[in-house]
């Protein structure tokens, strides 16, 4: 049997919750300020239509990070888990990028975002998630 590092389940803690919280503090304010994110997605050249669908992906992505190893069988969540990180460190790659080019600079929140979920999924694999 194998001893789970402590320090590591805090550090799995720490980035996978700064990340749900991003998710849902983002997907919040798509919808409460759907005007001023729509113009931001115009800014960015992104489609404005993305703006209704971001939001339920979004707090998905959120509550299957936080909770989906607890309601999911353990073998679909294998994979399903894998799924998830990979379309959130998408999302946050492009949002990097779009920023970049769009010339609010390099260092953003998507640029953050992205190393802080891959934090995360490397100390989920630490730790067995």
């Amino acid at each position: 049997m194998t001893t789970v590092s402590k320090s590591n389940t805090i550090l799995y803690w720490i980035s996978t919750g700064l990340i749900a919280l991003l998710m849902i503090g983002s997907a919040t304010l798509y919808i409460v300020k759907y005007d001023m994110v729509a113009e931001n997605m115009k800014h960015l050249d992104y489609p404005t239509y993305l703006t209704s669908i971001l939001p339920f992906t979004k707090i998905s992505g959120a509550i299957l990070l936080l909770f989906g190893s607890k309601f999911i069988p353990a073998n679909i969540w294998k994979n399903l888990n894998e799924w998830v990180y990979s379309a959130l460190f998408c999302n946050f790659v492009l949002a990097a990028i779009a920023h970049g080019q769009a010339g609010d600079g390099w260092i953003n929140a998507g640029t953050i975002a992205s190393i802080v979920i891959l934090v995360s999924y490397y100390f989920s694999k630490k730790i067995g998630k």
